[in-house]
Parts: structure tokens; sequence; C-alpha cells
């Protein structure tokens, strides 16, 4: 059975009590089921007490069920408009402020603390989409504290871990970079 319709018939006490169970399970599902019957009440007390001589009939209920589809209309535009509305100033500050949203892009800053270069290697990786080999897997053991700000060029990043590590940095072609060396410096490089 429609819902409104189910509605009107509980409402003008027409409904039998398995319909009357049916509306209250629907009423308690959520929120939105529970404003939507309000609505349909108030409209329904509104037309009752507009027709309070005459009685209701189904032209009744079809201006009621017009009404309603209006009112929901109306609520879901304003709704669209509210997420649009959200959605444009946050693109226009987005565009305003570049710096702010950092969506796609490597990170301002890289702050290493003791972090093994076995650790590095992978973040360095994934944010400049490149490649690092290591002449010798002892290398990746070498510990690094380093502090890289506002990084544009991977080049400079990559050869500035390599120094603080005493190793030697060559770039094997587009986005490939090899550490050779006999080592690390000590146990904590510091950059």
């Amino acid at each position: 059975m429609d819902r409104v319709k189910q509605i009107f018939n509980v409402l003008s006490g027409r409904a039998n009590p398995e319909e009357i169970a049916a509306l209250q399970r629907w009423l308690n599902e959520s929120e939105a089921n529970r404003e939507e019957y309000e609505n349909i009440k108030l409209l329904w007390v509104n037309t009752i007490a507009t027709n309070s001589k005459k009685q209701v009939n189904d032209s009744g209920f079809e201006r009621l069920r017009r009404r309603m589809r209006a009112h929901t209309v109306r609520a879901r535009r304003i709704k669209v408009t509210a997420v649009a509305v959200f959605f444009s100033i946050s693109a226009f500050f987005a565009g305003y402020f570049p710096g702010t949203f950092q969506s796609g892009r490597s990170p301002r800053a890289w702050q290493f603390n003791q972090a093994k270069l076995v650790e590095v290697i992978p973040r360095l990786e994934k944010a400049f989409n490149i490649s690092i080999l290591v002449g010798h897997e002892s290398l990746l053991e070498c510990r690094v504290t380093a502090t890289l700000v506002e990084v544009k060029d991977v080049r400079e990043a990559v050869s500035s871990i390599a120094r603080s590590l005493n190793l030697h940095c060559a770039e094997k072609g587009d986005g490939i970079f090899e550490l050779k060396g006999n080592g690390c410096v000590d146990e904590h490089s510091v950059l």
C-alpha cells in the first residue's frame, strides 16, 4: 500500500490493526520517516480544519498528496543547493589557498628522525614517483635524521640524504637514482 495512503487511513481512523502496526514499525526506522509522518499529519490537520463541515474524500486525499510532493521537492532542492554552495566555496578556497590543500602533491616538509634508509626510500619513491636503488643491501640499515623543507627538486632531496650518509648519488635515467658507497658515516647520520 502507498505510504501516504496508509498514513491517511490511520489518521482518518480507517486503518486496521495490521496497518497501524506497520506504520509504527516504519516510524521507528528513522528520524526522516517520523518527520515525513509529522508533515503529512500537519497537512491532514489543516485539511480537516478547512473542511470541517465537508467530508474528506479521495479528492482531498489527492490535494494532500500533491502538497506533500511539493514540500518534498522543495526540501530536496534546498538540500541540493546547500551542498552545491558548500562545494563551490570549498573549491574557491582550495584554489585561493593552494598551499593549504596538499592532495596529490608531495609534502611541504619531510622529517626523518633516526629512520632507516629502508624506511626513507619507499616514502620518497611514492611521493615523487621515482625509483631509488642501493649498491649494497647493508646501506639500507643506515639511519637518517633529516629535515627537508619545500622539496621542489627530487634530485636535491635524494642527493642531500646521500651526502649525509657519505654515499654517492647517481641518476641512472628518468626518475631512477642509485646510492653507492662504503656505508654510513656513523651509526646515526644527521643532515
